[in-house]
């Protein structure tokens, strides 16, 4: 049987409603659960590592501060906890670009539970930004077998099959996420990838029209919305979204996605360019230039292996 985290069974009520917000992506009000599970039980190490998860989320405080806060005193609580590892291995990777050392702790967590569907998981993500895909496919499946109901799972397995070219698989992975959890915003992200690179402009634009509503985003700096336009021949309203998000200072990856839209529109100076300020502001979405096919526009442009080599993802 499964250990359980906490013997106070309020704290670990707390601490599941923190994992549940989690995953519909309310940040805040998991902080809060997580908050409320600690002073219930101090010696609560899982409901650490959710501070650390959500805590940079919707805080103006540096990531990497807290970010440690939190790991060092969930793993002061227990020195063993495979979760602390996985997420410091993310860190490695997302935040420091830092690989070496990412792979080094997945091996930490896999070495204290090798059937831990979240390592699989990220290491299935961690793999496949190295170009390492057919691992990244064994990982998620792995996961998959693990754990069929998780909707990192599914995120992660959709990522990885859009990576492949392999849109079908893609789309099952959604189509299987709405029967276990209907309405899931994480899955639509992915989804609209799906559709635009098939083609399909429309579906596109109708699923980033509701991501927008249910993530309360403005569809007028909307970074898919730019993509679609782009592909779809819409030059202006792309070019209407690029304006928007230069003049749009809070966007976390504005960089980024000026970038990405560029490259839709074909003009692989210009998406060079952002995507070079992307990397100056280390925006987390950089790490996937190597992996996404988005990216296949300016594969060949002579400054994009120098970037991944800066980055140190590899060159082939």
């Amino acid at each position: 049987m499964e250990r359980r985290p906490t013997k106070n069974q309020e704290a670990y009520e707390l601490y599941l409603m923190g994992n549940k917000c989690f995953e519909r992506w309310e940040p805040e009000k998991g902080f809060s659960y997580y908050q409320r599970a600690i002073e219930l039980d101090p010696q609560f190490a899982e409901a650490y590592l959710g501070l650390a998860c959500l805590y940079p989320n919707y805080s103006d405080e540096p990531y990497g501060k807290y970010f440690k806060k939190y790991i060092d005193k969930a793993l002061e609580i227990n020195k063993n906890l495979p979760q602390a590892y996985i997420l410091i291995a993310r860190h490695n990777y997302a935040m420091e670009w830092n690989f070496p050392a990412a792979e080094e702790n997945f091996k930490k967590a896999f070495s204290l539970n090798p059937g831990l569907a979240e390592a699989h998981i990220w290491y299935s993500q961690y793999l496949l930004l190295m170009g390492r895909y057919s691992e990244a496919v064994r990982e998620i499946e792995r996961a998959r077998e693990l754990d069929p109901l998780s909707m990192d799972m599914f995120g992660q397995a959709m990522t990885t099959y859009i990576a492949l070219g392999e849109f079908d698989k893609a789309m099952e992975m959604y189509r299987k996420s709405q029967e276990i959890n209907p309405g899931s915003i994480y899955p639509l992200t992915h989804l609209i990838r799906v559709y635009y690179l098939t083609g399909k402009y429309k579906e596109a634009l109708d699923t980033s029209r509701e991501w927008c509503i249910k993530g309360n985003t403005d569809p007028k700096i909307s970074m898919h919305n730019g993509i679609i336009y782009a592909l779809s021949g819409e030059r202006e309203k792309a070019k209407q979204i690029i304006e928007a998000l230069e003049a749009e200072n809070e966007y976390p990856q504005r960089n980024y996605g000026i970038a990405l839209i560029y490259a839709s529109l074909g003009d692989s100076d210009k998406a060079i360019t952002w995507l070079e300020k992307a990397y100056k502001n280390r925006e987390f979405a950089v790490v996937f230039i190597k992996c996404d096919p988005e990216w296949n526009p300016i594969r060949s442009d002579t400054r994009y292996k120098p970037l991944l080599k800066k980055m140190g993802l590899p060159e082939d």
